[in-house]
């Protein structure tokens, strides 16, 4: 075998190294520096096996060609050293005539599993069915489920640990009975933002609030507050990395609840809401999730929809159109790995489920359906943001 042996070389013209040709193997006492570069730079026509360090997240990734496109090498192990099986969760939802669902339903993103029964969100308040509309974020190991419309709205927090089948249990309390109400999570702090809060009997006599308040995922407790969100949004869809939480659509009481702004908090700093663009329309009961790079939001309630936008998470600016869902729906749920997207459910007890892979723009493919069709449902996984 021939040995290349220098410190430093380039191309006689230009700043690109040279093409070598039939090198099997590249050894050194020191160490190899790849191509580096943020997401924005990455390129797209490229080789697959195609190796950079991504800047903006401090990881490796390769390009797995155009069907996937770039994904990170390094995964981020649990407490214990290993790492989990992507899975991604359903829970709660309405049928028609307002019956409720406490199921939780899980898929496994690699095969795209057909749903299955994984347990019960226990924890219903007076609707002894269980509840909906309420919110949702989850660490590597917990998912949670939080507030939600009982009568008065719910203010508790409740937990799966998402390795091992059964029901929730008891996490803690919010600061107030909340639904319609988002949330957010990093890979140690949960985040619920926003929704409508309980003031008197129903029907609906209820008010927006901009409250943020979170907890630490691993130690049973009660919210402490956060900060404040710019407005006063309910029916938004929520997603982030591990650095930020996003809030996407949704809006105030007054005059409505559409509206196409997005903002973003920094999860492991407390403080308020800022602005980080605008969707491609005013949109309310989107169904929103997403990995290391990208968030995703689908469906509209405000004017029924088929439509997905996508933002780059670590980059401000407004989303672009990324493709369609299989129907027009509104109120459904959705959960990510890094690699893939699903959607669920959805109004009139929708059962189908979707998928995209996030890295390439294009329309979702159906997969499956859920055992029990419902809509104002909400999902988490295991693997969301970058977490796995």
């Amino acid at each position: 075998m021939s040995e290349i042996n220098a410190s430093n070389f380039k191309k006689e013209h230009g700043d690109l190294a040279p093409d070598l040709v039939g090198v099997t193997e590249l050894t050194s006492p020191y160490f190899f520096v790849p191509p580096s570069g943020n997401t924005g730079e990455r390129p797209e026509n490229c080789e697959p096996g195609t190796l950079r360090f991504n800047t903006d997240h401090g990881t490796l990734e390769i390009f797995r060609g155009k069907t996937i496109g770039w994904e990170q090498i390094q995964r981020n192990p649990m407490s214990d050293g290993t790492y989990p099986e992507a899975r991604g969760f359903n829970h709660c939802g309405r049928r028609p005539g307002n019956s409720t669902v406490n199921v939780v339903e899980m898929v496994r993103f690699a095969s795209l599993s057909t749903p299955v029964d994984f347990g019960d969100m226990a924890l219903g308040g007076s609707n002894a069915n269980g509840t909906f509309e309420c919110g949702a974020f989850a660490s590597q190991t917990r998912g949670f489920a939080f507030g939600g419309r009982t009568d008065p709205f719910s203010n508790v927090i409740q937990f799966v640990t998402m390795s091992t089948f059964g029901n929730s249990v008891n996490f803690g309390d919010l600061s107030e009975g909340a639904q319609l109400t988002m949330g957010v999570s990093d890979q140690t702090r949960g985040c619920r933002l926003g929704g409508i809060k309980y003031v008197g009997p129903q029907p609906y006599n209820s008010a927006g609030v901009n409250h943020i308040e979170f907890v630490t995922m691993a130690s049973e407790g009660n919210t402490t507050d956060f900060g404040d969100l710019e407005d006063l949004p309910a029916l938004a869809g929520s997603c982030g990395d591990r650095t930020r939480g996003i809030l996407m659509g949704g809006g105030a009481p007054s005059p409505s609840y559409n509206t196409d702004k997005i903002q973003f908090i920094t999860i492991q700093s407390t403080g308020n809401a800022v602005d980080f663009g605008n969707l491609e329309q005013n949109t309310t009961y989107n169904a929103c999730s997403s990995n290391s790079v990208r968030g995703i939001s689908g469906g509209n309630g405000a004017s029924p929809s088929n439509k997905i936008d996508f933002i780059t998470i670590s980059t401000t600016g407004n989303a672009q159109d990324f493709g369609d869902m299989a129907v027009s729906l509104y109120a459904r749920s959705s959960c990510a790995s890094d690699i893939r997207a699903i959607f669920t459910g959805g109004q009139d007890a929708y059962a189908d489920c979707d998928f995209i892979t996030i890295a390439t723009t294009g329309n979702a493919i159906d997969f499956g359906n859920l055992s029990i069709g419902s809509g104002y449902n909400h999902g988490f996984s295991n693997s969301h943001g970058g977490l796995g």
